[in-house]
């Protein structure tokens, strides 16, 4: 076990939670979306978000990007920011005044760096999920589509390549000091691909390993599978735990070999069988989970809670095969390196521990 520290502690700062883990660069390097929890005006609360890189192999640490703002209420919530798998850029939705919008962002160490990317229009409710390709080619989306005052959500593509194709440019007005300038035309917009079942907010979403299955979980517990190659719905699973005011998926994730789904809700595990199997689910007296994550293998997974605990469970059974203790402070991230020889689970104040660990 070794502890790293993926930013800088300071004194009479407030508390920051490592609330997603990601290993990039074949494991050599950690990335870390660190967040404080905040009240906006209006009532809602979120996570400010910074995004921190910690190289493994250097042990040291740098400060990519900081300007995203994660709302969560129970009206309202936007999805994570994702990153592209050549890690060279981070998608993230933004609530305007008068619309939703999905940026894009280079992960250059300075913002000198960056460079100018046209934002692609969501819908006014917003997205329910963002999700790369594997080859990183496509930015997958779940809408929160509203017709005759219900939601119906559909799924949409983007090809990132348009990010890149200048078709020319047109003169405007800078609203700042009333001065011409050119401005770059570009075809940015969505390709539709299918409608998902009506009737629920959806709010996170993930692909199986091979890009063909997308799973989506709703505000109200709802997890629905589809297949995006034979653009159809194969199960809608609805909420089966206990009729609590909370229950909104905070994570779902396919298995490696997509036999299985898995959703976080209300601080519980929810395990769906997609062919052979029999549905699971973690028991309240194992506590609340922040987070989980398959082994690359499959096998287990490995899943972090409110009491300090890192809980490696069978992934077949949901039954715990091992439990790791790190403090009695709360754990609300967890990630596997690709080799599946590492885990690494993050906790306050931008502190993660890496544990060795089998599949």
């Amino acid at each position: 076990m070794r502890e790293l520290q993926v930013y800088p502690p300071a004194k009479r700062k407030p508390i920051e939670v490592v609330r997603r883990l990601e290993f990039r660069a074949n494991g050599a390097e950690l990335v870390a979306s660190c967040g404080l929890e905040t009240v906006i005006k209006d009532g809602r609360t979120g996570f400010t978000n910074k995004l921190h890189v910690y190289d493994c192999v250097a042990g040291s640490a740098r400060e990519l990007f900081t300007d995203w703002l994660f709302y969560e209420s129970s009206g309202e919530r936007t999805p994570d920011p994702v990153i592209s798998p050549n890690r060279e850029l981070i998608a993230f939705e933004h609530f305007g005044y008068d619309d939703t919008s999905i940026f894009f962002e280079e992960l250059a160490v300075t913002e000198a760096d960056s460079r100018f990317y046209p934002s692609l229009l969501s819908c006014p409710h917003g997205a329910g999920g963002l999700v790369f390709t594997r080859d990183g080619a496509e930015l997958i989306a779940v809408r929160n589509l509203v017709v005759h005052g219900r939601f119906v959500p559909d799924v949409v593509r983007f090809t990132i390549a348009s990010l890149f194709n200048v078709l020319g440019t047109e003169e405007k007005i800078n609203p700042l000091n009333g001065k011409p300038y050119q401005a770059r035309i570009y075809d940015v917009r969505w390709q539709e691909s299918l409608t998902l079942p009506p009737g629920e907010r959806l709010v996170t979403a993930s692909l199986s390993a091979d890009d063909r299955l997308l799973a989506a979980g709703g505000a109200e517990g709802v997890l629905h599978v589809a297949d995006l190659e034979q653009k159809k719905v194969l199960a809608s699973f609805p909420w089966e735990g206990r009729k609590l005011r909370d229950r909104s998926a905070v994570r779902v994730e396919f298995s490696p070999d997509a036999k299985w789904v898995v959703m976080l809700a209300n601080g519980r595990l929810f395990a769906r069988p997609l062919s052979e199997g029999k549905a699971w689910q973690t028991k309240s007296t194992l506590g609340y989970a922040h987070d989980f994550a398959f082994h690359p293998a499959g096998r287990t997974l490995c899943a972090v809670f409110a009491d300090g605990r890192a809980r490696v469970l069978d992934a077949l059974t949901g039954n715990v095969l091992q439990s790791l203790q790190w403090s009695k402070k709360p754990l609300y991230s967890v990630a596997f390196a690709p080799d599946g020889l590492t885990c690494a689970v993050g906790g306050q104040n931008g502190r993660v521990v890496v544990w060795d660990i089998d599949g």
